[in-house]
């Protein structure tokens, strides 16, 4: 997957009087310069201690530069959003070396609202984290947005059980919300690492977020491109190259495509749900292995997931897997090849789920005509099937009889390709008999 680094301000003059401070090299040196005075007002080695001296509700602009740091950048406002903010002019290349956190937004011991980082590259190694927000009650963390933010692992190795971007709103009873992503993309948080976690957050929206990886091989632990637990998230356009889980109420994804070589076990199920009002528009599989494509949690109710479609080779395992007490399931328009999967599910599907066209459901008219011997008529119901030793017909099938002969037949039955329906006594020759059929897995 594509995607360009975020440096869309590069040639824009920063504007006089437009930042509280603008942060710079001066030789050896990072200093921050007062927007308003023209005077220096911080200035050292380390920009991550500059940048944290600067007083809480200043925005900073950051010119282009490549700053080696230690020291955590560590950004506090309590104001309108953008009133703390850290936005790049340039390609702004900040490569963290410590083993904490690259940047920090803290809400443990204060609120904090309205912070804004944009148009920057971030580099981090060590087992660090990229970017840290967290809340612990009574206080909160608010209107947080990020912008072109390009976060990149230096070690996957080092960066097991580690997190790109990382929001915390469940200590004790601490809260996160509205926060917005624009742009995003993490690489190198695999095998055991979270590219965005975001836990008892609500009102979040992403538009645009894409993970890579450096790894060609399956993960051997737990990895997400994206982990949600929460409310109210809306999201758009999620390119991941690692499993993504959701658990929450009232989440929509527009368009999703997973692609890369996910794990032979559990832990490589593409998409897995466990929540309530889960609506994904659109599901692409692109040259993925995996082991599950779509795993929807027990007590599940109210999903809808649609135009499920191949982009390219896949091999995976199982097309569906599922939990107990489905409720309000509905599949729609799932069209990827049997060539591509293994087996369509481990088990029959339950009550709780219904599919609607492409290869899960399928109906028609179909006229049979009569030639004075045959008594039993077949249709191909042309649906992906389950593994004989599941089932060895369809979950749900009917014929209904649109004509006066056709209401003379005594029964219907179905096996793994056709519908078939006999009569007492065969039709005339040239007599006709019409159906309305249907099929679902």
């Amino acid at each position: 997957m594509e995607f360009r680094r975020p440096y869309p301000n590069s040639g824009v003059k920063i504007p006089e009087n437009g930042f509280d401070y603008i942060v710079y090299q001066d030789g050896d040196n990072v200093v921050a310069k007062n927007g308003g005075t023209g005077e220096i007002e911080f200035e050292g080695t380390d920009v991550g201690e500059v940048i944290t001296n600067i007083p809480d509700n200043s925005s900073i602009a950051i010119k282009s530069g490549y700053y080696k740091y230690s020291t955590p950048i560590t950004l506090s406002g309590k104001n309108t959003l953008g009133q703390k903010s850290l936005i790049g002019f340039g390609r702004v290349q900040l490569e963290y070396t410590g083993n904490d956190r690259a940047i920090i937004i803290d809400g443990t011991s204060k609120a904090q609202r309205g912070i804004v980082i944009s148009n920057i590259e971030l580099y981090v190694g060590n087992g660090a984290t990229g970017i840290w927000v967290e809340a612990t009650a009574p206080s909160y963390v608010s209107q947080v947005r990020l912008d072109n933010v390009y976060i990149m692992s230096r070690n996957y190795l080092s960066n097991r059980y580690k997190y790109g971007i990382y929001f915390n709103g469940t200590n004790n009873g601490g809260e996160v919300n509205m926060v917005v992503l624009n742009n995003i993309q993490t690489i190198g948080y695999e095998d055991g690492g979270y590219g965005v976690y975001a836990r008892g957050v609500t009102e979040f929206m992403i538009n645009n977020y894409a993970s890579n990886p450096y790894l060609s091989s399956g993960f051997t632990n737990n990895t997400y491109s994206l982990y949600y637990i929460g409310g109210n998230l809306s999201a758009n356009q999620v390119f991941v190259d690692a499993p993504v889980f959701l658990s929450g109420n009232t989440i929509t994804i527009n368009t999703i495509t997973f692609e890369g070589n996910f794990a032979s076990t559990d832990a490589g199920d593409a998409l897995q749900i466990y929540g309530n009002n889960i609506t994904i528009n659109s599901l692409r599989a692109s040259n993925l292995t995996a082991y599950k494509l779509i795993n929807i949690g027990s007590y599940s109710s109210n999903i809808k997931i649609s135009d499920i479609y191949s982009a390219g080779t896949n091999n995976i395992k199982y097309l569906f897997g599922f939990g107990t007490d489905i409720k309000d399931v509905i599949i729609e328009n799932m069209s990827i090849p049997s060539s591509q999967y293994t087996y369509l599910s481990g088990a029959v599907f339950p009550d709780g789920i219904r599919f609607i066209g492409g290869l899960m459901q399928r109906s028609g008219v179909v006229t049979f005509t009569g030639d004075g011997t045959t008594t039993t008529f077949s249709v191909a119901h042309g649906l992906v099937m389950y593994p004989a030793s599941i089932s060895t017909t369809p979950r749900v099938y009917y014929m209904v009889a649109l004509d006066e002969n056709a209401k003379g037949y005594s029964t219907f039955s179905a096996d793994s390709t056709y519908l078939y329906v006999t009569f007492p006594t065969a039709l005339p020759s040239g007599s006709t008999a019409t159906f309305y059929w249907y099929a679902e897995v």
